[in-house]
């Protein structure tokens, strides 16, 4: 049930995070592998490149658009959706022999719904963005109905795949929203600082995650989750303080959070208080939700929709810096 005139079918991805401090099953892998030591096999971007943006549907009009990209993988482009809640890259298991990949080790996946299972962890040197190489991409291979289910496609082209966190390693992101195209460059030619409108972007390297300092009333340094994956502006936990403080406030309705390993309720609420981030303000009444999120070290987590109110984002992963320039 949902109260009216508000959309009871937010879908967002919610692969939250990879544990990588993770024991080897395979006799090659004799320690445990930690992101810090992965991300320096990831050979970062030394030229410009760019990509056409891919806008893919969550199944209804009055919904926020997911963000894509076509990814190469032997002269054959297949459509992946840009997540940067996902620790590692997710493709369906029907194209692993196609892609071809090295076993690295196991990992457990908890998803924001406290589900877990484990999951055998690869990396691949095959998969492409335009003429760009992404070496060494540390993927995960999933049932093809778990990628099916989530209900997005682009157009007449089927979703294949989730690229993670990881491409932020690669080189500076800019998500050229007006042009729809993406830009991936090298972080020795960086254009973040020309953006006025400038926030920190802290790497979390025990999960591969980032994440955004917002305002919560004098508190300037509330952390949320930067997630690509979601198609809903703030996500708060309800073990937070203002999670709890949202959750004493009457609920408005409810959504279904889909993911990949399964689809469970969250109530959503009004805001009770403004909250802050690089020039904007949700004010308060914004529509919200809260779930228990299973890592707890965030309030919460910064969806899609802010950052497709801008013209550009530019996020620089070396500089620990990110940018929002307005329409």
């Amino acid at each position: 049930m949902c109260a009216p005139g508000f959309s009871g079918h937010i879908r967002w991805v919610l692969i939250a995070l990879f544990s990588v401090g993770l024991s080897s099953c395979y006799s090659l892998i004799q320690r445990n592998h930690t992101w810090p030591e992965l991300v320096t096999r990831m050979a970062p971007a030394e030229s410009e490149i760019s990509a056409p943006l891919v806008g893919i549907s969550p199944g209804s009009k009055s919904q926020s658009p997911f963000i894509g990209v076509q990814v190469t993988c032997r002269s054959k482009e297949y459509l992946f959706q840009l997540d940067t809640g996902s620790s590692v890259t997710l493709i369906r298991q029907s194209l692993q022999k196609e892609i071809g990949a090295t076993p690295l080790a196991r990992a457990e996946i908890i998803t924001a719904s406290g589900s877990t299972s484990e999951q055998t962890l690869y990396t691949t040197s095959r998969l492409k963005i335009g003429e760009f190489v992404l070496r060494n991409e540390v993927v995960a291979f999933v049932q093809d109905e778990d990628i099916d289910a989530l209900g997005r496609r682009g157009g007449a082209e089927r979703l294949e795949g989730v690229l993670g966190a990881s491409l932020l390693h690669r080189g500076e992101i800019e998500l050229a929203i007006e042009q729809k195209r993406l830009f991936l460059r090298s972080f020795s030619a960086p254009q973040v600082h020309g953006i006025k409108t400038r926030v920190a972007l802290v790497w979390v390297p025990d999960n591969n995650g980032f994440v955004l300092p917002l305002e919560v009333g004098t508190d300037r340094s509330v952390r949320f989750l930067l997630d690509t994956g979601s198609n809903s502006n703030l996500i708060f936990d309800s073990n937070g303080i203002y999670g709890k403080k949202i959750e004493s406030t009457p609920s408005i309705g409810t959504a279904e959070c889909r993911t990949l390993r399964g689809t469970y309720t969250v109530k959503a609420y009004r805001l009770p208080f403004p909250v802050k981030i690089a020039g904007h303000t949700f004010d308060t009444g914004s529509t919200v939700f809260v779930e228990k999120r299973q890592d707890g070290r965030h309030a919460g987590s910064l969806g899609t929709p802010f950052l497709l109110s801008h013209r550009r984002v530019v996020l620089n992963a070396h500089d620990q810096t990110a940018a929002f320039e307005p329409k």
